[in-house]
């Protein structure tokens, strides 16, 4: 299973009006040979100095009933949702040589260090820019596009909880968004269609400039509930071909 189909699907919608509590989970199953589980979860810290939102979620890939793949990953942002500091973790280790961990941290212009490293779980770091371990990127040396102080570089959290916070409509039809999927970044093109008076298709392309891999990572498309404020499902590529991930009600405690 790619890494970054199990990545990128961390990251999906929570409620409109968040509190501490919140749960959703995901889950598919595809020819009985693959299945998986996604949980997520959202704190609201308003009174905390550094951060308005705590993040976490976990992914579970199974093969053969056999745990294939996990990844856990913890944020904290600020009120617009653009990511402070990050990291994740993944299991089992990579193969091409990339560390299990990678914590990242990011500023207002754009820029945004990172350090990779061992660990089985994922804890928030402070990265100084004089570590030799830490490197730093920035969104404009990629996109051309991109206003430093204006554009917001999103991670993969705060990407996808936007249209629950900033309403999207089918004139956002073209909306670029600036997103760092661990290494790599990307510009996100919004495509929204009408499917019902309740849902809206949110169609994910990634622009120009983007890293290759960007594509993988990107969902094909995601199903919103406009009353609800919650992504129901989403179509992911993945060794088993494309599967469909299905908001699990049971499971999820939403406060709205």
């Amino acid at each position: 299973m790619k890494s970054t189909i199990i990545v990128f699907t961390l990251s999906l919608l929570f409620s409109v009006q968040a509190i501490s509590g919140e749960k959703l989970v995901y889950s598919f199953k595809k020819f009985l040979v693959g299945s998986g589980e996604l949980i997520y979860e959202i704190e609201k810290n308003p009174n905390q100095s550094e951060s308005f939102y705590k993040l976490k979620s976990t992914t579970k890939i199974y093969v053969l009933r056999k745990l294939s793949k996990r990844l856990d990953h913890v944020s904290i942002n600020r009120e617009d949702l653009t990511p402070i500091k990050n990291t994740y973790c993944q299991y089992p280790r990579p193969r091409n040589g990339d560390h299990s961990c990678i914590a990242m941290n990011f500023e207002n212009d754009g820029t945004y260090r990172f350090r990779e490293y061992e660990a089985k779980e994922p804890l928030i770091q402070e990265l100084s820019i004089n570590s030799e371990d830490v490197n730093t990127m920035n969104m404009a040396d990629s996109f051309n596009e991109f206003e430093v102080y204006k554009d917001q570089t999103h991670d993969i959290a705060s990407f996808f909880l936007y249209p629950r916070y900033f309403n999207l409509s089918l004139n956002d039809t073209g909306k670029k968004f600036y997103i760092s999927i661990l290494k790599n970044k990307g510009q996100i093109v919004l495509e929204v269609q009408k499917l019902s008076d309740t849902q809206l298709k949110l169609i994910f392309k990634a622009g120009a400039g983007s890293d290759s891999k960007v594509s993988d990572y990107v969902p094909k498309h995601a199903i919103f509930d406009i009353e609800k404020k919650v992504v129901t499902s989403l179509l992911l590529r993945t060794k088993f071909g494309d599967v469909t991930l299905n908001l699990n009600k049971s499971r999820s405690v939403l406060n709205k």
